[in-house]
């Protein structure tokens, strides 16, 4: 009786581990069938027989980092884009990158237009929860010019125009949060700049660029810093005006040289509420500064302004300014 007594306990006792092990078990396997992985590589071309002297390209996309650049001929295509994206988690076993997104390319004319956004039966913060990445490389021939329009809900946006490449305008809007950078060295530029986002940093690095019209810049954020860097050792061929604007949070950094006679700049510095820090103007040289009235903002002004052609830039942060310029 003893031993059918032990025998009994054993017997619940082994039961009960085996629950307590295979239960857990049974459960991560039934929430691991569904886990899986999505990583798709998508390439696009755009290689008319015919095309125009100045190419229009529209970059819409829901979400995504998008880095735009040129590359040198021999190419056959005009422009190439290439995608990847990965995403990784819970119910998206045996998906597709077709089952959250909707990818469109539009090639047929002098202004294709890339298209790539989520699929509105899709529960979207989920989606963004299971993105893992999404990026968009457009690699665009040097010897061709564009107006490129990048237009982006959720991601950032890099347009760089290196060493002797030519571009027509250039316009980045991100509606939410995203960092903008623009790198433009050594170039041809044609037309404008505009860069706008909700909530993200901007850079505009602007280094010895020769410009064939008069060119605008307009640069605003939100919530965020805006940096323009300026290196001015060239004539400028035009002039350039335009507005760097801070609206709610965020510090303003100018950086800026010229050693051209021939090149002249102003900047204004803008300040709606009074203690603004203004670091900027300790750090100038060949540059006279002024005050607008009611404490509305500083002036800088190099000595060889108004000149053949002038840099006039309004700026305005509500919490500082950093930086320096030089003029000889």
């Amino acid at each position: 009786m003893t031993n059918k007594s032990i025998i009994a306990i054993f017997v619940i006792v082994f039961l009960g581990i085996s629950l307590i092990v295979t239960i857990p078990i049974l459960i991560l396997s039934s929430g691991l069938s569904n886990y899986g992985m999505i990583d798709e590589s998508l390439t696009y071309k755009y290689a008319p027989n015919n095309s125009s002297p100045i190419i229009n390209l529209n970059i819409n996309a829901e979400v995504g980092d998008i880095e735009i650049k040129f590359v040198n001929p021999p190419v056959d295509n005009l422009a190439m884009i290439e995608v990847n994206i990965e995403i990784v988690g819970k119910n998206v076993a045996g998906k597709s990158y077709l089952d959250y997104f909707i990818v469109e390319w539009e090639n047929t004319s002098t202004s294709p237009t890339f298209r790539m956004e989520l699929k509105s039966d899709v529960d979207q913060l989920e989606v963004l929860s299971l993105i893992k990445n999404v990026t968009i490389v457009v690699n665009l021939r040097a010897d061709i010019i564009y107006d490129i329009t990048a237009t982006v809900i959720r991601g950032n946006v890099d347009l760089i125009v290196p060493f002797g490449v030519s571009c027509n305008n250039m316009e980045i809007n991100i509606s939410t949060k995203g960092n903008i950078l623009f790198d433009v060295t050594n170039c041809f530029l044609e037309g404008n700049i505009t860069g706008i986002t909700n909530e993200g940093n901007i850079e505009l690095k602007a280094h010895n660029v020769e410009y064939t019209r008069n060119s605008i810049w307009t640069l605003i954020t939100e919530l965020g810093d805006i940096t323009v860097d300026i290196i001015q050792y060239k004539d400028l061929g035009a002039n350039i005006t335009g507005n760097a604007t801070i609206f709610t949070e965020g510090n303003l950094y100018l950086y800026y040289k010229d050693n051209k006679p021939s090149v002249g700049a102003r900047f204004i510095l803008l300040t709606k509420i009074w203690g603004v820090l203004d670091s900027f103007g300790d750090n100038t040289i060949g540059f006279e500064r002024s005050y607008l009235s009611q404490g509305r903002g500083n002036v800088y002004t190099s000595y060889d302004f108004p000149a053949s052609n002038c840099y006039i830039l309004s700026l305005e942060s509500p919490d500082s300014y950093h930086g320096g310029a030089s003029s000889d």
